[in-house]
């Protein structure tokens, strides 16, 4: 889904793009922190996403790439690759009350006190995938009103250093996104005595941050607030 953001830290590869939910960026072989980066959609359509950023040589093989990923039917035979070291991790609203004022106006942010319970977990398709824990009507939010049953992926996200890669892993199992998600409420500029609005950017936020374990040197944080 577009609009969401992430930051990240990688080792070398990567570039701009995206995924079913993928992250876009310039290639970063320095290794450092890039923030707010945007959330393009990793389709034959997007031109962002080039036989170069795949590392194929025709747009045959890059078309070839994108269905895999995206599990079309006649692309490959099972939509999900490998969960080998990655361990789901399940995320709902807050549940703790705590003595912070800002922390309590942030759960009680009826988008986020009403978000469904969703588990996260990397596989060794390149992806970190999404799946509602269980039926689930969203009820605020700019998702207000969709439905969704257990178990439906919600969506995946592509890191950038993983979008050279795809194409080798359509024909030979690749370590990929095999790293443990850990996700935490974290508040990102707190001054002492000052209290933050439920909305304020630089107050509470939901974060997932996980690295690739064997696929490569990166991690990554999004913001599932």
């Amino acid at each position: 889904r577009g609009g969401s953001q992430c930051r990240g830290t990688t080792g070398g590869g990567g570039g701009g793009g995206g995924g079913p939910g993928g992250g876009g960026g310039p290639p970063n072989p320095t290794g450092a922190l890039e923030e707010g980066l945007l959330i393009e959609e990793l389709s034959a359509s997007n031109s962002a996403i080039s036989t170069e950023l795949l590392n194929v040589g025709t747009n045959t093989e890059r078309r070839q790439v994108i269905d895999f990923v995206r599990g079309e039917s006649s692309a490959r035979d099972h939509k999900l690759g490998d969960i080998y070291h990655s361990t789901p991790v399940v995320v709902g609203p807050p549940e703790l009350e705590l003595a912070d004022e800002s922390y309590n106006a942030y759960r009680q942010r009826p988008d986020v006190a009403n978000r469904p319970r969703v588990m996260y977990v990397g596989a060794n398709d390149g992806m970190l995938h999404a799946f509602a824990v269980e039926d689930t009507t969203i009820t605020a939010g700019p998702h207000a009103g969709e439905e969704y049953d257990a178990g439906e992926e919600l969506w995946a996200f592509v890191p950038p250093i993983m979008l050279p890669r795809l194409a080798a892993s359509m024909s030979a199992h690749q370590f990929m996104v095999d790293g443990k998600p850990v996700v935490q409420d974290v508040f990102f500029r707190k001054l002492p005595g000052q209290i933050h609005a439920a909305d304020d950017p630089e107050g509470y936020h939901t974060i997932l941050l996980f690295g690739l374990r064997g696929g490569g040197n990166a991690y990554l944080a999004l913001d599932v607030s």
